[in-house]
């Protein structure tokens, strides 16, 4: 398997777009090129005692390919409420073989357990393999 594109990001993942218990809109994280042509995508739900994050990669190229959601590496939330940062979470890397014009939503995760947080900061690298 050749490696063709790792990117890493922090992105500031707000639900300020949803009520809480509703989940937002999916956010464009990571943009396909020609050379990586698969979207990376996340949507996020405040609980009353969690923050759940789902993550999508879409396979816009002609060609199978793999996305990992981490890159070998855990996913890293900073829980913020307001503004004040209350701690950091961590989620296990994912990684999914997708069909060429096809899609995977992985299955959502808790982040910010028991830290009474609103949104979260995500960094994470993601990588798309041939």
């Amino acid at each position: 398997m050749k490696k063709i594109a790792m990117l890493g990001l922090a992105l500031a993942v707000s639900s300020t777009g949803a009520m809480a218990g509703d989940w937002g809109d999916w956010q464009l994280y990571s943009r396909a090129t020609p050379m990586s042509p698969v979207s990376v995508y996340y949507k996020t739900k405040v609980n009353s005692d969690e923050i759940r994050v789902a993550w999508r990669c879409v396979n816009e190229g002609g060609e199978t390919h793999s996305c990992s959601v981490g890159a070998g590496n855990n996913k890293v939330y900073e829980c913020f409420s307001g503004y004040s940062n209350v701690g950091t979470t961590q989620a296990l890397g994912e990684r999914a073989t997708i069909a060429a014009g096809d899609e995977y939503e992985f299955i959502s995760e808790p982040a910010c357990q028991g830290l009474g947080a609103d949104s979260l900061n995500a960094t994470v690298q993601v990588s798309i393999e041939d």
